[in-house]
């Protein structure tokens, strides 16, 4: 399972332009070295709500991109974003039933585009 980003402002590599990055999925060793992305808050009401961590998703982002991390310093907020959203439907994937997700599969090349409105809500990566 894996992800290709078209990036919407592509980058300058060392070897030339760089249009798409793709993420592979997360692994054992991954979840063992930055852990959740989410962390559970309570609210005084006895509620509860998930508040993402940035440094995590942009530790996902940095381990599971197919280029060199200190390129994603080159992206441009959308592009950013979309990333983001990614490493989210990797965790939300793997927390769906296998029943369910056989109901609703992704794209069959499991590529994501910048060009979609996939954000949910403010990121400070």
């Amino acid at each position: 399972m894996t992800r290709t980003i078209h990036l919407a402002n592509p980058i300058q590599g060392p070897r030339g332009k760089i249009g798409k990055i793709t993420l592979r999925a997360p692994t054992y060793g991954d979840y063992r070295a930055l852990g959740e992305p989410f962390t559970a808050v309570s609210t005084g009401n006895g509620g509860q709500f998930f508040q993402e961590t940035s440094e995590i998703i942009a530790g996902y982002i940095e381990r599971l991109a197919d280029i060199d991390p200190n390129l994603l310093e080159l992206l441009s907020l959308e592009d950013t974003l979309t990333l983001r959203e990614a490493v989210h439907d990797f965790f939300r994937e793997a927390r769906t039933p296998k029943s369910e997700r056989a109901k609703s599969s992704p794209p069959s090349d499991g590529s994501s585009s910048s060009a979609s409105d996939s954000t949910r809500g403010p990121s400070t990566i």
